[in-house]
Formats: C-alpha cells, structure tokens, sequence
C-alpha cells in the first residue's frame, strides 16, 4: 500500500513531530510504502536528516512564495497553477492520501479519486475560522484530535458529522524516556526550575506564563524558567522578560525530553480565540513523568489531562492563577503526585502502535467501501 502525507511546510513544531511519529511507526510495516509531499522548500536539516535515516521519499518546494514584485507575482501565478495539476496527477499514483497539516491540499484533492483523509490540528475554534478552506466534502474521512473536538464539529456543522472521527496523536513512550536521559548542558540541573515548550505566537499566549513567573520569582529566585522555541513573538516576548534574569530563553531545541524531565513542571498557555487542538508537548511531559500545566482551553488540554487528574488546568490568560498554581507546586509538589501517577497509568491511549493500527484499519474500512461502490 502506498500512502503519501501531505504538508503545507517543515518547521519544527507540533505537528512536524506528530508527523514523524507516524512515519515512524508506519516504517515498521513491510506492506507501506510511505511519501512525503510539502508545498514549501524543507530547509531544517532535522527533518532531511530524520527524512535519510529513515529512508522516506518526499518531495518539497512544489509552489513558490508570494512576493511583493508584481512580475514575479504573475510568473508565480501561471506556475503554481501548472504544479497543481502535476500534483494532483502525483497524488493519483498513491492508494491514500492523508492531507496532514489542516488540509492544506484540499483544492488539489479535487481530481484525485484515491482515499483521502484529512487532518485538522486545531480545535473547534480554529476550524470554525478556517473551514470553508478546508472543502471537507473533498475527504472520505477528516480526523479531529480529541473526542470533544469531533463532538463539537459535529454538532455545530452536523452535514460533516460521519466524516468526522478522533485519533489521538501517537507518541513512543520508551523512546521519549530514553531520550530524557540524554542531557543536552541547555537546562542548569543544580537548581529548580519550569520549562515552557511552544512556538512563540500569539495564539500561543507566552505573555501569560513570562507575567505569572515574574509574580512568583519576587519570592522564588531560586527558581528558573525555561521558555523553548522561537516564533514572530520572539522579541517581544524577550523584551517583556527582560527585566528577569531567571527566565531563559533557549530557542529551538530539537531533543527537549531531558529538560523536561527534570522540570518542576511544564507549563502550556494557549489563547482563547483559538485554542489548542491538541497539546502535544503535555503528552510529551507525561510520558516523561513530569506534571503537566495548561490553560484549560479548547480542544485538548483538558482531555489530555482528564478534566486535571493527570495535570493541572488553569484559567486561560488569568497569570495571577498561574503564579499560585507554580508557588504551590515548588512548595508542596508531593501533593501532586497523584495526578502524574494517573497520567503514567493513562499513557495507553496515545500508544503510536495502538493509534497507526487504528489509522489502517480505517483506511481498510475505506478501501472496502470504495470497492462496494465501484
């Protein structure tokens, strides 16, 4: 069975490290054959390394970029239409297609006659301000991230509602412990401290975690806090830090599993326009033993983290919450443990083994389905 994913682009972030995980997985079978196909040109060496070593096929840098030169802009044009249509002739060559990024290809999917499923990344808020892009009529099936996201879509849009289905995203377990006790030298293990994994983006709310710690580290200057990643809100961010010289800001970091190991606790802060479809890197806290902390936004965080027996939710944007939230678990962490004990014990249902498994036998179901058609 050949199957191609789709991206839109290659940036270190939660969905390229979903993504790899499923290649991954989908590695291991003898019977798949797998593709990559991203519109823009991939120039991060971790995944063309990642891409090597695995010995996955892709093909990048299909359509060009808008530029401000109006020639260019009308060569781009006449380009970008002659690419669609060899694509969607590329994609005809595979026996499924999994749009991955938000169904980014939707409108070259309109010619293709293979199975196709698309994936939306983000929660109901996010899709009700994108789904007319999506064209989800394209799709055999679109997966969502979470139950209540699934739930959501379809009661607010009930024409979708059987092509709507949850797969949670998949981690490896073993391999996130083991690659926790890899130590990098970023993160200072001789003192305590929180780490923030995100991109630095507005829907991505730094502002609230900078401004609580800044409350808590007036009594706790012992304590540090991590914040990794980059993003447009990068200088901004740093700028509002800059006045504490306990928040650290390390940029990309491609193995981050040691640092958060050893975290107090992790701490993700989304905005509430447009939520958090999923919130990979609380999975990646759990996997690792490490409590997990989010602002209770939709649509994954308080089903990743069972309504907060297997974590902590707080108020989104509400920093002051937050500050209380970190002094408790620096002053009394051992009454938290229950919730990473339970989160450890829940780790089953985000197995990448289990959750590919799932992902084939649907496109099974498809397959039998087309057939009965035809």
């Amino acid at each position: 069975m050949k199957i191609v994913f789709c991206m839109h682009h290659m940036v270190m972030g939660g969905v390229e490290k979903v993504l790899c995980q499923y290649l991954t997985e989908l590695a291991k079978y003898d019977n798949v054959a797998v593709t990559v196909i991203c519109q823009r040109k991939i120039d991060d060496l971790y995944f063309i390394d990642f891409f090597n070593k695995k010995h996955i096929h892709y093909v990048d840098g299909i359509f060009m970029k808008k530029r401000r030169f109006f020639l260019f802009d009308w060569y781009r044009k006449i380009y970008n239409k002659l690419m669609k249509r060899r694509v969607q002739k590329i994609l005809n060559q595979f026996d499924v297609v999994l749009d991955f990024c938000n169904c980014c290809c939707a409108s070259e999917l309109k010619k293709v006659t293979k199975i196709k499923i698309g994936w939306c990344h983000g929660s109901i808020l996010f899709l009700e301000q994108n789904v007319k892009n999506f064209r989800l009529n394209e799709y055999d099936k679109v997966v969502c991230l979470t139950d209540s996201c699934r739930k959501d879509f379809a009661k607010d849009y009930p024409e979708y509602q059987d092509k709507m289905m949850c797969l949670y995203n998949p981690i490896d377990v073993s391999h996130a412990r083991q690659s926790a006790e890899e130590n990098n030298n970023i993160f200072d293990m001789t003192v305590p401290y929180f780490i923030a994994v995100q991109r630095l983006d507005v829907d991505k709310d730094v502002e609230t975690i900078i401004r609580a710690f800044q409350i808590f580290s007036e009594k706790n200057t012992k304590v540090r806090l991590y914040i990794v990643g980059n993003g447009s809100e990068y200088s901004k961010l740093k700028g509002l830090a800059a006045s504490n010289p306990y928040i650290i800001f390390t940029g990309q970091v491609n193995h981050v599993y040691g640092g958060i190991k050893n975290a107090q606790a992790l701490i993700l802060s989304s905005d509430t326009k447009i939520g958090e479809g999923f919130g990979q890197v609380l999975l990646e806290a759990q996997a690792v033993g490490t409590l997990a902390i989010s602002s209770d936004v939709k649509s994954g965080p308080a089903e990743i983290l069972m309504n907060g027996k297997a974590g902590v939710l707080f108020e989104p944007h509400n920093y002051q919450q937050l500050a209380q939230i970190m002094e408790d678990v620096i002053q009394h962490k051992e009454k938290y443990q229950s919730r990473i004990e339970c989160a450890t014990q829940n780790l089953s249902r985000f197995d990448a083994k289990l959750i590919v498994q799932d992902l084939l036998n649907q496109i099974e179901l498809l397959k039998r389905e087309k057939e009965q058609v035809f």
